[in-house]
């Protein structure tokens, strides 16, 4: 999280942080700038979309890629996949994805949507397993962004001849995604059935790790996650090891008996090349004795004919000695690649052993901890602020909702639920509306269908959140229920940020002219 600027703290509710988690990456990235930790549009939007459709956009990349009939699929501007392959051993090939500048996605979790589905499309991978992936691969991108000189090393020249510095890897403020991202996918081996397509060590060094373990509980999941498919990986490769040892045992008595076939060809060729030595000298001794003359011919076609059965033999016992040896370093490899991955799973999960006791620890202590929500203002100059909790002993922040454009400064405690005007103009799919912010996971649960003024007030009378919207051109005053239901409308343009006062006889408000008028609580007409 970045370095909080100002807090601007409501006392206006404690409570137990049993069900909150403690927040560490507050205080953490004042010190660390390297942490990583995504800015995501947290405000309404003027359409959502589905998982399903947010998730369609990797599917059709991926179906591309898994015809083998392109090395690119998507379109330039939007989505694009280059596949960056060749046959050489040197390095990593890599998947390319290009957020072109007409992207739309905005949000860290829509964005591993994408390539979540990519990999199941393109490769097969379950879509938790390609979630995990896609969780990794955007941190693996984040940590290295701008830092192409770093990974160069590990990747083959035709990756390299199509990424820029510039804009390789993944910012991790959304608002600069479009036009100036190319997120690496490296892959271990891109015709390889199973687990292991994908470069898992790559994308889980320690730099990645050490990234995750200042999320919120060290990320703890997403790391289980990973390990458990290395461990899946390190089995599959051993079954692999195990089919090739045995395959190599059986080319191995195949290139015996090659072997030994070849070697009776190359004494029969001899003996036939003697054979026919013998009747040519006999021929050109004899010349008019025809006998001779055709049992020179016949020995002739007779060693040539063992001189093919020779060479076809030989060639057999160099090709099954080749087997032989392909399948041995193929197992070889299979069991040094089973090998390496179960030592990562093992370093891991002491890690993650560690990181789970201290969450453990964290846990009880905040069992106990009192809190109050506020919040803290982020942007002093167009007046975004996010809601807050704070620990009462300490006065630190423990926890921060990622609803980062609250407008106004104004918040509402209802229920289970935060009330709120929020979001911004100016983004692709964004949009300013009265929300519902859950008091639990501190996210938006609703919106208001109707778009809300820029510089409306949010007041809470009698039960209902009275603000100003904007559905044409002229500003009106709108009474929703507390589920943000529309309850009435004004039947006259107002102000945009009229004052709204909420009394016995009537709603008073500033009319579009300057007057100020009294409006009908339940019709919002003029009286």
């Amino acid at each position: 999280m970045k370095k909080i600027t100002a807090v601007l703290i409501v006392l206006l509710a404690a409570a137990s942080l049993s069900a909150l988690e403690v927040s560490r990456t507050e205080l953490d990235s004042a010190v660390n700038p390297d942490i990583i930790e995504f800015k995501n549009y947290t405000g309404p939007y003027t359409v959502i979309n589905t998982k399903a459709q947010i998730a369609a956009i990797g599917t059709e990349l991926g179906e591309v890629i898994a015809g083998k009939e392109s090395l690119s699929a998507g379109t330039e501007g939007r989505y694009q996949i280059i596949r960056a392959i060749d046959d050489t051993n040197k390095g990593l090939d890599a998947d390319i994805l290009i957020l072109g500048p007409a992207v739309g996605v905005d949000h860290i979790r829509n964005l591993r949507t994408i390539i979540a589905a990519y990999l199941s499309a393109a490769y097969s991978y379950s879509e938790d397993d390609a979630f995990t992936l896609a969780t990794f691969i955007t941190v693996y991108n984040a940590v290295y962004r701008g830092k192409l000189d770093e990974v160069k090393s590990k990747y083959k020249q035709v990756v390299l001849d199509n990424l820029k510095s510039e804009i390789f890897g993944l910012s991790v403020n959304f608002e600069d995604w479009p036009g100036k991202t190319q997120i690496v996918i490296p892959l271990h081996d891109p015709d390889r059935e199973g687990l292991s397509i994908i470069d898992t060590t790559a994308i889980t060094d320690d730099n990645v790790i050490d990234s995750m373990r200042e999320e919120d509980e060290r990320g703890v999941d997403e790391r289980k996650n990973m390990v458990d498919l290395k461990e899946r990986e390190a089995d599959e490769a051993y079954e692999i090891a195990q089919q090739a040892q045995k395959d190599a045992v059986a080319a191995q008595n195949a290139a015996e008996d090659a072997k030994a076939a070849a070697k009776e060809a190359e004494a029969a060729r001899i003996k036939a090349e003697e054979e026919a030595a013998a009747a040519r000298e006999a021929a050109i001794v004899n010349p008019d004795d025809e006998e001779a003359f055709r049992e020179a011919l016949e020995k002739d076609i007779a060693a040539k004919k063992a001189a093919d059965e020779a060479a076809a033999a030989k060639q057999a016992e160099e090709e099954a000695a080749a087997l032989a040896r392909q399948k041995a370093e193929q197992a070889a490899e299979e069991q040094q690649f089973s090998d390496k991955k179960r030592m990562e799973t093992l370093s891991e999960r002491s890690a993650i052993a560690s990181d789970q006791q201290k969450n453990l620890d964290e846990e009880r202590a905040a069992m106990n901890m009192v809190t109050v929500w506020g919040q803290k203002l982020l942007d002093e100059k167009n007046g975004f602020s996010s809601i807050v909790y704070i620990d009462v002993d300490t006065g630190k922040v423990v926890r921060d909702s990622p609803v980062s454009l609250i407008r106004n400064r104004t918040v509402i405690l209802i229920g289970d639920s935060f009330a709120a005007i929020a979001g911004k103009k100016g983004l692709a799919n964004s949009s300013i509306k009265l929300v519902l912010i859950d008091k639990e996971n501190m996210e938006i649960c609703a919106q208001s269908v109707e778009n809300v003024a820029e510089n409306a007030v949010l007041v809470y009378q009698e039960g209902y959140l009275w603000t100003v919207i904007c559905p044409e051109k002229d500003f009106i005053l709108a009474k929703y229920t507390e589920d943000l239901r529309l309850a009435a409308q004004s039947s006259v343009a107002v102000t945009e940020s009229t004052p709204i006062t909420v009394t016995d006889s009537g709603v008073i408000v500033t009319a579009k002219d300057g007057s100020v008028i009294l409006l009908n609580k339940d019709t919002l007409v003029k009286k």
